[in-house]
């Protein structure tokens, strides 16, 4: 809890409770391992979820709408249960599984594509490449992003009004 609140040690240090606490680097470097660990394992259940429903693009199109109500489910009770170990797990690898999912008839339609190939292969070299590049400026630098929180969410709000507006009105 103390490496996502960075004023928890500062508040409970002022009631007592911690006097000389300190985070050393080598416990930030095993928990960002951990991190990276379960994120690429999340990655590799979307993409196992992709790769089985390209197989089946046609099929997803016709469920999508009740599959995104069922990521939407599984999104909601992984926030439910984000402190009961195991079940934890099995709902983020089945929110990744289904995100794959809803993904296949897109990956289906561009694999379909003259290039469409070499277009997904750059999507995702230059998300690896995005993602590692922040990931290092991140864990290098002094700054304190945690304030960037409630910008980011109402941004992302935003984009997501704006893309159900496009959705019905093809603007």
């Amino acid at each position: 809890m103390g490496l996502y609140d960075r004023d928890y040690i500062q508040q409970h240090s002022q009631e007592g409770a911690y006097e000389h606490t300190r985070v050393d680097e080598s416990s930030i470097g095993a928990f960002i391992k951990q991190t990276y660990q379960l994120f690429a394992a999340s990655l590799l259940a979307a993409s196992a979820g992709a790769y089985v429903g390209v197989g089946m693009a046609k099929a997803i199109s016709s469920w999508y709408w009740g599959l995104v109500i069922l990521e939407f489910v599984f999104l909601f009770g992984l926030y439910a249960a984000k402190r009961k170990p195991g079940l934890n797990m099995i709902l983020l690898f089945g929110f990744t599984f289904l995100s794959g999912l809803t993904l296949a008839p897109l990956l289906s339609n561009i694999l379909g594509l003259k290039g469409g190939g070499s277009i997904v292969a750059n999507a995702f070299i230059l998300t690896t490449v995005a993602f590692g590049g922040l990931s290092i400026f991140a864990m290098y630098t002094k700054r304190d992003f945690s304030g960037m929180g409630k910008m980011l969410f109402i941004t992302l709000i935003v984009v997501v009004v704006a893309g159900l507006i496009n959705i019905f009105f093809h603007s």
